[in-house]
């Protein structure tokens, strides 16, 4: 009889948590959960000292509001004011949606928002990842017949997730020509040194980043180039015996280093690497790409803003809706036995 489960066969997941997080998944869409009492106290701007000139109408809150029902539902600007104003006529509310033309004026008001977590800057591991989002342009049917124009444009997306709780610590949102690891400096930096441990992929092989994280103290988890060498040097000499000693001038590349020892041990580099990455438990980098699948499953692989600012609240708000949305609902699962 044949066999008919193999060592490269999808793996099973049981759901312990079933009816709760069935019951989580239809209140993520719940309105009750984005928009309640507190919001609408919250809703116009009151200042605290009077200054000369005009002063904001609506507050920041009211404005992080309306983003994240434009996101969650998929809106355009003018649709959100009418689904809003609508919203509040039929619930006899005494607010009203901001203009369309002013959401998007202060729509940059919302790159920095901090992202909801539940780890309360108890962070123990980070993984890092880009991916692509698209302004404008032609379709993936018109490229595969015609190939991709000039005119297709993509924003490059970089995600720093926690591995524990699935939850998106920092994103940041820069041109498709930067360098993954020129974007991910900035979200490094903000980490706290609580951080144990760095994933990346060899993207992210870089002397700037081992600086910053040895800095941190934190361990880099980053394969090595194919054809890397070690970045030792023999530069200091006995005179009595006349022989070299090894000696490690940069010690913030000395994981890099113990890397490439490590697939060098082995006559094939590519078994080599295959068994570093088993050891260094390398895999787990792969719940960041399940976080961009998550982001692209909910919200699309495009954007709808236009400038770059706004680009970056757009995603800066989708962000913190998944975040949300994870503290909603999150499924406790174990893997089920393999059987052979």
């Amino acid at each position: 009889m044949p066999n008919t489960f193999s060592s490269k066969s999808k793996r099973k997941y049981h759901i312990i948590n079933w009816k709760d997080y069935n019951n989580g998944l239809c209140n993520r869409y719940n309105l009750d959960v984005w928009f309640n009492p507190k919001i609408i106290n919250k809703w116009y701007f009151k200042p605290k000292t009077r200054k000369p000139g005009a002063t904001k109408l609506y507050s920041k809150t009211a404005i992080l509001t309306c983003y994240q029902l434009k996101c969650l539902f998929g809106l355009s600007l003018r649709a959100t004011q009418g689904f809003l104003d609508s919203l509040f006529r039929k619930l006899s509310l005494p607010i009203c949606c901001p203009h369309y033309s002013q959401l998007s004026r202060r729509a940059k008001e919302l790159r920095n928002i901090k992202l909801p977590s539940s780890h309360n800057n108890s962070l123990l591991f980070a993984l890092i990842d880009s991916t692509g989002l698209k302004v404008y342009g032609q379709g993936e049917w018109h490229v595969k017949m015609h190939k991709a124009s000039k005119r297709r444009t993509w924003r490059k997306l970089s995600l720093l997730v926690d591995p524990i709780s699935q939850e998106i610590i920092d994103n940041n949102l820069t041109s498709s020509h930067t360098h993954d690891s020129i974007a991910a400096i900035p979200m490094i930096a903000k980490l706290p040194h609580s951080i144990d441990a760095f994933w990346g992929d060899g993207a992210y092989d870089s002397s700037n980043i081992y600086k910053i994280l040895f800095d941190k103290g934190i361990k880099p988890i980053i394969p090595p180039p194919c054809n890397a060498t070690l970045s030792r040097q023999n530069f200091r000499k006995q005179r009595y015996l006349g022989r070299k000693s090894l000696v490690q001038n940069n010690p913030a590349i000395a994981p890099r280093d113990s890397a490439i020892e490590y697939i060098n041990l082995f006559p094939d580099k590519e078994e080599g690497r295959r068994r570093w990455k088993q050891h260094s438990s390398y895999h787990l980098r792969s719940l960041a790409e399940t976080a961009m699948m998550r982001f692209k499953q909910t919200f699309s692989d495009k954007l709808k803003a236009r400038t770059l600012q706004n680009q970056q609240a757009e995603v800066r708000v989708k962000c913190s809706i998944l975040n949300k949305m994870i503290q909603i609902a999150a499924a406790n699962s174990f893997p089920l036995p393999q059987i052979n």
